[in-house]
């Protein structure tokens, strides 16, 4: 952040010179612009109401859906800084133009321009995206009977399934790519002799063959084989699953969980994925790609204000939801990826408070837990936090290099 704080000390000096009611009003009304990044380009919009001299209220959209409200924010000369969920954001404006700067907490900083549109504090940007929960495709959902299987008994002790005694699960919390974790997750897959295969079914929601086409390279993995599909029937198959056999590395980027146990919970991909697990190699997945791992998910109601990223309020959480289990390798563990940056922590207290036995782990973005055995193992930038008890029971926070017993819940 020293561009950010560069920009502060700048934007001071000139404050001096600025008319002190000018300072936020120049800023008023809606600003348009592209980030360019993460899953390609994606409209960005903000609404700044000045609320005094150096400060405002605003929201920030993304592709003209709410990402959240502005905190901490502060007006200073030709520039402006605040906060969004788990970004901290610079803008400097030159006129009706303004060059922003958007860091990840614990991640990357990210360069987009943004045009003031309107001066109405009223007016919201188009909606381009719809949310992640809502599916254009039709999709096949597993059976009542698949999910029953997988899902733990009440009050089930926390244990570990045998493959993760001999391979690795590599479970990021989200947030922008993270080189230090991507060169693990290849070390892990056997370094230059990494047999990887990407499965991104998470992320697509269309029938464009170049949306699957670039997933095959992926920042520090390489060139990868992708295994996508939404039949189950296929998915069953010993065709599809070939990929799988000589694999020693498994991929499985974010997007909407649900998707990925609609196509695999229960069928020969899901054994196979095991069997990579079973010959010492490592399954990675961040995000959807992580929680799926465990035998309890987070399930939420859908919000029809098209919050895409609000939908996570402890207010919409379902407890006890059927379809909110996973492949169980790690049972009766509940994980919540970006902790930090998407405010978890009321929903998975209350998810240990009210799940007799439940281990909750969440896992902040730039950060990630290496499960191998029964003990996970702190790497990255934020933080890992335990919930191990009933609601009166304070969290363990792990760092990097931290180790936790999971079965045994206590620090190594």
């Amino acid at each position: 952040m020293r561009f950010a704080l560069a920009v502060l000390v700048l934007a001071a000096s000139l404050a001096v010179t600025a008319p002190a009611h000018a300072q936020s009003e120049r800023f008023r009304g809606l600003w348009e612009g592209m980030f360019h990044g993460g899953r390609g380009d994606q409209p960005m919009a903000l609404t700044v109401r000045p609320r005094c001299a150096t400060g405002f209220a605003g929201t920030l959209y993304q592709e003209g859906m709410e990402l959240g409200s502005v905190e901490s924010a502060r007006i200073a000369g030709d520039s402006l800084t605040f906060s969004v969920m788990g970004y901290d954001i610079v803008g400097i404006a030159t006129g009706e133009r303004m060059a922003v700067n958007l860091t990840v907490r614990n991640g990357q900083t990210h360069q987009f321009e943004m045009t003031r549109t309107s001066a109405d504090t009223t007016r919201l940007p188009a909606r381009t995206g719809s949310p992640r929960v809502s599916s254009r495709l039709v999709r096949e959902t597993a059976p009542d009977s698949v999910f029953r299987a997988h899902a733990p008994a009440k009050g089930e002790a926390v244990s570990i399934a045998a493959c993760v005694q001999k391979g690795t699960l590599l479970l990021v919390g989200g947030g922008a790519t993270q080189a230090d974790l991507d060169r693990r997750f290849v070390e892990l897959a056997g370094g230059g002799k990494a047999r990887i295969v990407t499965t991104p079914t998470a992320a697509i929601d269309d029938t464009n063959p170049a949306s699957l086409e670039r997933w095959a390279d992926l920042p520090g993995l390489g060139h990868a084989p992708t295994l996508h599909t939404l039949s189950r029937r296929e998915a069953d198959s010993d065709a599809f699953v070939a990929p799988l056999r000589q694999a020693t590395g498994v991929w499985i980027p974010g997007g909407e969980a649900s998707w990925l146990l609609d196509s695999y919970l229960g069928t020969r991909t899901e054994r196979a994925l095991i069997g990579v697990l079973e010959r010492g190699g490592v399954v990675g997945g961040t995000s959807a790609g992580a929680v799926v791992w465990a035998s309890t998910l987070m399930s939420f109601r859908q919000d029809t204000a098209s919050r895409a990223l609000q939908l996570m309020r402890v207010e919409n959480l379902m407890i006890g939801d059927l379809h909110g289990t996973g492949f169980a390798l790690l049972r009766n563990v509940s994980i919540a990826p970006h902790m930090d940056a998407f405010h978890l922590e009321p929903s998975l207290r209350r998810m240990v408070a009210e799940i007799p036995g439940l281990l909750g782990i969440g896992i902040d973005e730039a950060t990630a837990l290496e499960v191998h055995g029964d003990v996970g193992r702190v790497l990255g930038r934020g933080n890992v936090t335990i919930y191990a008890g009933g609601i009166d029971r304070p969290p363990v926070v792990l760092k990097e290099g931290a180790r936790y017993d999971l079965v045994h819940r206590k620090v190594l």
